[in-house]
């Protein structure tokens, strides 16, 4: 069987990554200040804030934080997206060339948090 996988050989399922958001919930994985200190927009060499914490995309959708991230490689799309106040997260990984994994995350966010988006 043939797998793609990402950079250093890395590839994975919906399940690995809902086992792996679930555990950063708990102390299991990181320590909750060091897991803290990842959701914090990094700060450039001349002052300015990025868009990126350690390793997440940090934002908000409506009102509502998130953390995530995406990827893309050869029509595969992948995006998880994590609601951390509201213990939600959104996996979606896709291998159609014609789907976008992050309009159907956009979509599922919409289905399942629409009543807690401003």
């Amino acid at each position: 069987m043939y797998l793609l996988t990402g950079s250093g050989n890395l590839y994975s399922t919906v399940r690995d990554l809902l086992t792996w958001d679930q555990a950063l919930y708990t102390e299991t994985v990181l320590t909750q200040p060091t897991l803290h200190e990842t959701y914090q927009h990094a700060t450039l060499n001349d002052g300015n804030e990025t868009a990126y914490g350690l390793g997440w995309r940090l934002g908000e959708v409506n009102g509502l934080r998130t953390i995530g991230h995406s990827g893309s490689i050869n029509g595969f799309t992948t995006q998880l997206h994590r609601f951390i106040d509201q213990q939600y997260t959104v996996i979606v990984l896709v291998n159609n060339p014609r789907l976008f994994a992050g309009e159907l995350a956009w979509q599922i966010r919409e289905i399942y948090l629409s009543e807690q988006m401003k």
